[in-house]
């Protein structure tokens, strides 16, 4: 019975996987990324995790050992675990976007903000009176970088507006990159990887879970999922803006304390698309059903 129960949870976790592996192969197809090219990644990743998460405690893994629990053949273990195997992988981003930061300077920051907390309207250039501008705004996260390519391509993008009396206007109250891809990759591999991680975290470990809920229907008409997705979006971007002005507001406090070692990341998301069957390829579990039933019926 024992090991009956195992190969289901072995089968239902490869399900799980490959659910989620469906989107990130129509990704990987678009952008050019082979079968053969994919394996190879896949391989240094998984030599890569378990050599840093899951090595002993007195001592670091053989090869051997990785081998083991990766499935990896050990002499392709030892290629991938070298210096130069590592360095030949690509340079891992680490910066926010510039255009990120400046907007959420914009949105928290008390002086770019007006008493109700929405982020005012800017003077273009900055004057002799230190009253906050655009330049000056754009010159409190780098400055090194000047304002006037950065507002030519926001104005070209729609992310801002200039107004008669050449003031800039905050059009969007996110900043999602419209045509840089490497930009628009950052933010896809940050974002999807710490979403996964805490449901990763969630399904192993057996201390207090991390925030991961969703609401979803999959009987809607068109109508009624554009109707949700502005609601989402309106509820949505209030809390991202409240998470926000105190993450900056701590930030500040903080400083470059040795106790401010941890990130965070706060995100949300809306999809819609056809039904699946069943709502998906698999049924929920009898409880989380019933749990949904109750739901409803308040």
């Amino acid at each position: 019975m024992a090991d009956l129960n195992l190969r289901d949870d072995l089968q239902t976790s490869f399900d799980a996987v490959s659910k989620v592996l469906h989107a990130l192969v129509k990704f990987m197809i678009a952008r050019g990324i082979t079968y053969p090219a994919a394996t190879e990644m896949l391989k240094a990743v998984f030599v890569n995790v378990a050599n840093s998460q899951f090595a002993l405690v007195d001592k670091p893994n053989t090869d051997s050992r990785t081998s083991m629990l990766t499935g990896v053949h050990r002499a392709e273990v030892k290629r991938l675990s070298t210096a130069a195997a590592r360095n030949s992988l690509p340079a891992k981003s680490t910066a926010i976007s510039l255009g990120a930061q400046v907007v959420a300077r914009w949105i928290s920051d008390p002086i770019y903000t007006d008493k109700r907390g929405k982020p005012i309207p800017l003077p273009r250039i900055a004057s002799n009176d230190s009253k906050p501008s655009f330049e000056t705004l754009v010159a409190s996260v780098r400055t090194d970088i000047r304002a006037r390519p950065m507002l030519d391509e926001w104005l070209h993008s729609g992310v801002v507006e200039l107004d008669a009396r050449d003031r800039v206007h905050l059009k969007v109250q996110a900043f999602v990159p419209k045509k840089d891809l490497p930009e628009k990759l950052y933010f896809f591999a940050k974002n999807l990887h710490d979403h996964v991680a805490v449901s990763v975290h969630n399904v192993l470990e057996a201390n207090e879970p991390m925030l991961d809920t969703s609401v979803y229907y999959h009987r809607l008409s068109s109508a009624s999922v554009e109707t949700l997705r502005k609601l989402a979006t309106e509820v949505g971007m209030r809390a991202i803006h409240e998470v926000n002005r105190l993450a900056a507001e701590l930030d500040r406090l903080d400083g470059a304390g040795t106790a401010a070692d941890q990130r965070m990341n706060f995100g949300i998301y809306f999809y819609s698309g056809p039904s699946e069957p069943n709502g998906g390829t698999a049924s929920p579990p009898a409880d989380a059903a019933l749990r949904r039933k109750r739901a409803k019926r308040k």
